[in-house]
């Protein structure tokens, strides 16, 4: 890896209750390496994918990611964060799947830092050891980061929050955790995600999966109530494959911010359930109607 990789594609996002609901859209995501994206030969160098030229309306800033401590390194800093859950830190490349700021403007609800085995870096279909989710919420824009273990001996009983993750035979990486973030106010806080994710390579595909506990009706087994995926194919990151996805996705981090708004208000006009912030005054759960239900698919 070298600048690093586009990756274009599609994000599907579907609500099965209480009404159901759906939406599709196209988009491009950066694979960075975290460990020379804040080099000075970086792809942020002048005449570079990301270059620093004032005109070039893509950039990348630190402070946009994790802690936005400009100081240390956005590898270090994953790497960190890491070893404060686990115990245990990762040696090998670690790579970040994000947007970047385009047009003076970014906002991620999902960044991934993949933390890959050691001397995996450069293969076709590197081994994933750790996943990091970074999730910031609408419209609070807080942040929170779920770490995913799926190194041998991994433990959720470790020093700080952690999900101990499995890795099939294809190499994908699967896990569950309880939600820890309010992220949406259309979502309640008592719900369990579920990740299955690829390593990044020629494509790339995520799914994260929502479920609540089970009631009366749904007998022993969680309800699932939305999924979301993320489908991607590769190609490396360079100044000239970089201004065509301007051409065809033209402000695309505006367009982010405008899509999240029209689906909520999608989801009002549905009169799904409001949930208020946990920590503000006067935040209460609503009673939720019955309505289509989704089981988990464990195949």
């Amino acid at each position: 890896m070298t600048d690093g990789a586009i990756y274009s594609g599609a994000t599907r996002h579907r609500r099965l209750t209480p009404k159901p609901h759906a939406l599709r859209a196209s988009l491009y995501l950066l694979l960075l390496d975290a460990d020379a994206v804040d080099r000075p030969d970086g792809p942020t160098r002048r005449g570079g994918p990301l270059g620093r030229e004032r005109w070039w309306p893509v950039h990348y800033r630190r402070r946009d990611l994790l802690d936005g401590d400009a100081s240390a390194p956005l590898g270090e800093s994953v790497r960190d964060l890491v070893e404060a859950r686990t115990g245990r830190r990762p040696t090998g490349p670690v790579r970040t799947l994000t947007q970047v700021r385009t047009e003076g403007y970014v906002f991620n609800p999902l960044t991934v830092h993949y933390c890959l085995a050691p001397g995996e870096g450069e293969a076709a279909r590197p081994w994933l050891e750790v996943v990091v989710l970074e999730v910031t919420s609408t419209p609070w824009k807080e942040r929170h980061c779920y770490v995913v273990d799926a190194r041998a001996g991994a433990d959720d009983a470790t020093p700080g929050p952690v999900a101990v993750g499995t890795l099939d035979r294809r190499g994908r990486l699967h896990a569950e955790m309880p939600k820890a973030l309010h992220v949406s106010p259309f979502m309640p806080m008592e719900q369990t995600y579920r990740l299955t994710c690829t390593p990044p390579g020629p494509r790339l595909w995520l799914r994260l999966e929502t479920f609540e506990p089970a009631d009366g009706d749904s007998g022993d087994e969680p309800t699932k109530v939305f999924d979301a995926d993320l489908a991607l194919r590769g190609e490396p990151l360079t100044r000239a494959a970089l201004a065509r996805r301007l051409l065809t996705h033209p402000f695309a981090t505006y367009r982010v911010w405008v899509g999240i708004h029209a689906h909520a208000v999608a989801l009002a006009a549905k009169r799904i359930p409001f949930f208020s912030h946990p920590e503000r005054p006067g935040a209460r759960r609503p009673v939720i109607s019955a309505g289509p239900r989704g089981k988990v698919d464990r195949s």
